[in-house]
């Protein structure tokens, strides 16, 4: 035991006699400051763990798909990087502040701090920053997101709550003129996200009607991994699909597939179709179908090009909020009541 401590305190004596007696060379740092450099990394935290631990702020774990890693990032750095991903920025201050609302409650909703079960598809992360799992996300460093950066400061530390807890803040590019009940697209019916109207869409929103023709070679292989759905080359294509419900929106909720049902939004995800708003149209003698679209993305939540056209209005973003999250209020953080996660 005393030769260890005999062999600690002659180390330290060697590094004081090293920092201080030792000329210095040109350039080198100052004595002080070159031995308290010096001393074993034990003693100190890195620069980036300390930070964190003096950062007593909200942090999101963000997987970013591009680095195969998970960053901790501050709560509104990770905001004005969603809205800088998700929104356009030539959209109106109010519009892209309530995307930036909507993200960060999207994000809390998620995440530890309310016992969110995080992104499935990445353990460990609170979000992803692939849109089509959690939310877009990029770092908004370049001039051309200064307006992603003012919403998230504009709105610091609101969120949208439904008594009291952070929503599920949905959002999409597009509803086509009217929001979707979330039970139609998703496995569960939410009070405040009902279908609401979206009107001044077609007027903002350049793709509002589209287009989108595939042939039965591409629709095989779209289809490739369903073993339950086999098309025929030598039957009709017409007699091959069929729609079987509609919601009240318009949007197909069921499909036949082959002999396969299937819902509207899986059949989007499989096609990659822009929306589950559509009708077909058939050509049997070059086993085609054309579909017709209208919005793009789900539908169910926050209409972005809805939120222009209202932003455009003179309604603000709570005039926003209010309206595609159905009953919601539009909360400071300290009002609501977060969960401080626990290191294992």
């Amino acid at each position: 035991m005393k030769k260890g401590m005999y062999a600690v305190l002659s180390l330290v004596v060697v590094m004081l006699l090293s920092a201080f007696f030792l000329p210095e060379r040109a350039g080198e740092e100052p004595a002080e400051k070159k031995f308290f450099s010096a001393l074993p990394s034990m003693f100190y935290m890195e620069k980036g763990e300390k930070e964190e631990a003096e950062d007593e702020g909200i942090r999101i774990n963000v997987y970013h798909l591009k680095e195969d890693k998970i960053r901790s990032v501050p709560l509104e750095d990770y905001v004005a990087g969603v809205v800088a991903a998700e929104m356009p920025m030539s959209y109106q201050s109010e519009a892209l502040s309530a995307q930036a609302v909507a993200a960060r409650s999207y994000a809390l909703f998620k995440s530890k701090y309310h016992s969110g079960e995080g992104c499935l598809s990445h353990p460990g992360a609170d979000v992803c920053s692939s849109p089509g799992c959690c939310q877009g996300y990029c770092p908004p460093d370049d001039q051309q997101y200064k307006n992603a950066i003012k919403a998230a400061k504009d709105t610091e530390n609101l969120i949208v709550t439904f008594r009291n807890h952070p929503i599920r803040a949905l959002y999409h590019a597009c509803s086509g003129g009217h929001t979707e009940n979330a039970e139609n697209v998703y496995s569960e019916a939410l009070a405040y996200l009902r279908g609401v109207p979206s009107p001044g869409e077609e007027a903002e929103y350049e793709n509002f009607e589209t287009r989108k023709s595939m042939d039965i070679t591409e629709l095989m292989e779209a289809f490739s991994d369903e073993e339950d759905v086999v098309f025929l080359t030598d039957y009709p294509i017409s007699e091959q699909m069929e729609i079987l419900s509609l919601s009240d929106t318009g949007r197909v909720t069921e499909m036949r597939v082959g002999l396969t049902r299937m819902s509207g939004t899986q059949f989007r995800r499989l096609t990659g179709i822009a929306s589950s708003n559509f009708h077909m149209e058939f050509d049997d003698e070059n086993a085609c179908v054309t579909f017709f679209l209208k919005g793009a993305g789900h539908g169910v939540g926050l209409s972005q090009a809805g939120a222009q056209a209202m932003a455009l209005k003179g309604e603000d973003f709570y005039d926003i909020l209010t309206h595609y999250y159905t009953g919601a209020s539009v909360t400071a953080l300290k009002d609501v009541v977060l969960k401080m996660p626990v290191d294992t």
